[in-house]
């Protein structure tokens, strides 16, 4: 409870005593009578009002479980899509680091084909005829960049500040493991394979998803 949660409290407890005071005066009585329409009044005014305030108090520590369940849960959920990316990234650098038939290496030939494609040249049939060859040479570009998208896209659907992180740290970590350009051109590459069907959008090109 903060410190202004606390005054209100304890001015509230004061309150009646106080009242009783300035109206009946605070002098000691010897008479039992005068204690017990004391004790009466006490009774009346603090059982109602210590019931409200431990319900108060019991929907503070409700809250306070919910939120930490709620924090548990998100932690799960975040551990697992940590996972699930590693394995994704795994897999990608699987690829990238094998070489084509011709010898050149098959992560600095994507990148220079997808890397840097305007919106003209991204959507034309030829660009489609490329990008799905590479899908049938090297299916596991789009599959696990599609697996990676689709946990940012997750990630993306709250607007909480954990999500909102988790999600800078998977595109940072994205960016770290390949190289920005080799980024965009993943996301090229679904673009101009998938074009319209795409059930993503892409988090680093800045091309749109149709022309």
């Amino acid at each position: 409870m903060s410190l202004v949660g606390s005054v209100v409290v304890w001015l509230i407890l004061l309150a009646p005593v106080a009242i009783y005071s300035f109206t009946f005066g605070i002098t000691i009585s010897h008479s039992h009578t005068r204690w017990a329409e004391m004790g009466s009044a006490m009774s009346g005014i603090y059982g109602p009002l210590l019931s409200f305030l431990t319900i108060l108090v019991l929907g503070q520590q409700f809250k306070l479980q919910r939120s930490s369940e709620k924090r548990a849960i998100d932690q799960i959920y975040f551990d697992k899509c940590r996972a699930d990316f590693l394995r994704s990234v795994l897999k990608l650098e699987s690829a990238f680091s094998k070489n084509k038939e011709c010898g050149e290496n098959v992560k600095v030939s994507f990148t220079q084909e997808f890397g840097w494609l305007l919106d003209a040249a991204l959507h034309n049939s030829g660009t489609h005829v490329l990008a799905m060859q590479w899908l049938e040479d090297t299916p596991t570009l789009a599959n696990e960049w599609i697996s990676i998208n689709a946990l940012m896209a997750g990630l993306n659907s709250s607007a909480e500040r954990s999500f909102q992180n988790e999600l800078v740290w998977m595109k940072g970590r994205a960016a770290a493991e390949f190289g920005f350009a080799t980024c965009v051109a993943l996301d090229n590459l679904l673009i101009a394979a998938y074009r319209q069907q795409l059930f993503v959008n892409p988090k680093f090109s800045p091309r749109k998803t149709s022309p």
